[in-house]
């Protein structure tokens, strides 16, 4: 593969089955561009195809992404991009094409989703570097490393993420919303044990996040201080709480304004350990994983980044 060709990695079935459209519609327009865009395009079919394609991609040449489909997509192709070893990582320009039911990670860059002013991103883009989070877990028994470039999730963001792929239910932050307050009386919060640099917590959590991005579940703020550029993980836990008290306050999870809460805990760190009671689950970027313990390490100016002009 050229250099100069985007590998285009398309998920079929993002947007409800829209996002093919999209594309074409994107090509259509660049195909006479005097900029003489070439592309390549891979779909998925299956998990982990976004990273599989991402990878052989890199491997046979390519050096420009374009991941078209929602953060589950963006994330294998995260995963693809950090996993190779082939170059370093921030040798790969990524573009990103909203076009799923989740698209948290794409609202804080503030990356349209109006097909002109995309086109134009792509044309006179601004180039960033973001940090990406490496985590290694546990997952059917085994040791098992994954990167993320938003949010991870455990406590009742994982369960709800849990019990939504249980009934086949994607994400949106409507959808998001419903599980919560569908479960929400039904969850048991576990026992969390956080470690950080100059940081120690232990106690029942209703909310564990680490994060690089500063949305997740359809534009809710779990960690509305995050910076994906500063070098540094934001951890959020807040102890548990009735059920009553989280309705009370579910407005702080949009509004920025959680850390005014005083069951909430914030800090910085580039390296953080959780662990939890036997089963407990955990999410990256909306897709669940595996399970606790987990360690987070950061790797700092990872992805290379497409994003409109500022």
């Amino acid at each position: 593969m050229q250099n100069s060709t985007w590998l285009v990695i398309l998920n079929p079935a993002a947007g409800r089955g829209k996002s093919r459209q999209l594309w074409q519609a994107v090509a259509e327009a660049l195909q006479d561009s005097p900029d003489g865009y070439a592309f390549e395009v891979k779909e998925t079919r299956a998990p982990g195809d976004a990273t599989r394609w991402a990878m052989e991609g890199i491997i046979a040449g390519a050096r420009q992404l374009i991941c078209v489909g929602g953060d589950g997509t963006l994330n294998e192709v995260v995963n693809g991009i950090c996993g190779q070893q082939t170059v370093n990582s921030s040798a790969i320009r990524l573009a990103f094409l909203p076009a799923g039911t989740g698209t948290d990670w794409a609202r804080f860059y503030g990356i349209p989703r109006k097909l002109d002013a995309w086109i134009e991103m792509l044309r006179q883009p601004q180039e960033r570097l973001q940090d990406v989070g490496r985590v290694t877990f546990a997952s059917d028994g085994a040791e098992t490393t994954r990167y993320f470039a938003n949010v991870a999730g455990m406590a009742f963001d994982a369960y709800i993420v849990a019990q939504q792929n249980a009934r086949n239910v994607r994400g949106g932050g409507a959808r998001y919303f419903l599980g919560l307050l569908r479960y929400l009386f039904r969850y048991r919060s576990p026992e969390i044990q956080a470690r950080a640099e100059a940081f120690t917590w232990t106690g029942p959590a209703i909310v564990a996040n680490v994060g690089l991005g500063r949305y997740s579940g359809g534009g809710m703020q779990l960690v509305p201080r995050s910076d994906p550029n500063d070098g540094l993980f934001d951890l959020t836990i807040i102890a548990a709480m009735s059920p009553w008290r989280v309705l009370l306050n579910v407005f702080r999870l949009f509004d920025g304004s959680i850390y005014q809460h005083p069951l909430a805990h914030h800090h910085r760190a580039t390296t953080i350990w959780l662990e939890a009671v036997p089963g407990s689950q955990l999410e990256l970027d909306g897709e669940l994983v595996g399970q606790l313990p987990a360690r987070f390490e950061l790797v700092p100016d990872a992805l290379r980044l497409v994003l409109p002009p500022s």
